[in-house]
Protein backbone atom coordinates (compact mmCIF):
# COMPACT_ATOMS: atom_id res chain seq x y z
CA UNK A 1 0.00 0.00 0.00
CA UNK A 2 1.22 3.87 -0.68
CA UNK A 3 -0.10 6.88 1.55
CA UNK A 4 1.46 9.68 2.74
CA UNK A 5 2.01 10.34 6.33
CA UNK A 6 -0.18 12.87 7.76
CA UNK A 7 1.43 13.89 11.06
CA UNK A 8 4.52 12.65 12.62
CA UNK A 9 5.36 12.89 16.36
CA UNK A 10 9.25 12.83 16.22
CA UNK A 11 9.68 13.18 19.78
CA UNK A 12 7.21 9.80 20.77
CA UNK A 13 8.40 7.98 17.84
CA UNK A 14 5.01 7.36 16.29
CA UNK A 15 2.51 8.72 14.02
CA UNK A 16 0.04 8.28 11.27
CA UNK A 17 -0.17 7.50 7.58
CA UNK A 18 -3.17 8.45 5.37
CA UNK A 19 -3.65 5.62 2.54
CA UNK A 20 -3.92 6.64 -0.73
CA UNK A 21 -7.37 7.37 -1.85
CA UNK A 22 -8.82 7.70 1.85
CA UNK A 23 -11.65 10.27 2.31
CA UNK A 24 -11.34 9.94 6.28
CA UNK A 25 -9.47 10.47 9.04
CA UNK A 26 -10.78 6.69 10.38
CA UNK A 27 -9.12 5.13 7.86
CA UNK A 28 -5.86 6.57 8.52
CA UNK A 29 -3.00 3.80 9.53
CA UNK A 30 -0.53 3.55 13.01
CA UNK A 31 2.86 3.91 12.47
CA UNK A 32 6.19 3.10 14.72
CA UNK A 33 9.52 4.36 13.96
CA UNK A 34 10.22 0.76 14.85
CA UNK A 35 8.03 -0.28 11.50
CA UNK A 36 10.50 2.16 9.38
CA UNK A 37 12.99 0.22 7.42
CA UNK A 38 14.23 2.29 5.02
CA UNK A 39 14.27 6.21 4.78
CA UNK A 40 13.48 9.15 7.44
CA UNK A 41 9.78 9.12 8.43
CA UNK A 42 8.23 12.56 9.12
CA UNK A 43 4.94 14.19 8.48
CA UNK A 44 4.01 15.26 4.43
CA UNK A 45 6.74 12.25 3.31
CA UNK A 46 5.09 9.24 0.98
CA UNK A 47 5.91 5.73 2.03
CA UNK A 48 5.13 2.13 0.92
CA UNK A 49 3.90 0.04 3.72
CA UNK A 50 2.42 -3.18 4.44
CA UNK A 51 -0.81 -3.80 6.61
CA UNK A 52 -0.41 -5.28 10.04
CA UNK A 53 -1.54 -5.79 13.65
CA UNK A 54 -1.14 -5.49 17.01
CA UNK A 55 -1.36 -7.85 19.90
CA UNK A 56 -4.88 -6.63 20.39
CA UNK A 57 -5.71 -6.83 16.80
CA UNK A 58 -5.38 -2.53 15.49
CA UNK A 59 -4.48 -1.89 12.49
CA UNK A 60 -0.93 -0.53 11.83
CA UNK A 61 1.75 -0.12 9.38
CA UNK A 62 4.55 -2.50 8.66
CA UNK A 63 7.72 -2.30 6.32
CA UNK A 64 7.37 0.94 5.82
CA UNK A 65 9.61 2.10 2.94
CA UNK A 66 9.79 6.03 2.51
CA UNK A 67 9.88 7.05 -1.31
CA UNK A 68 12.25 8.76 -2.98
CA UNK A 69 10.38 11.55 -5.14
Amino acid sequence: MTGTVKRYLENKGFGFIKPDGSKSAKDEVFVHVRAVKFGDISSGVRVEYDLGADKDGRTRAENVHVLEE
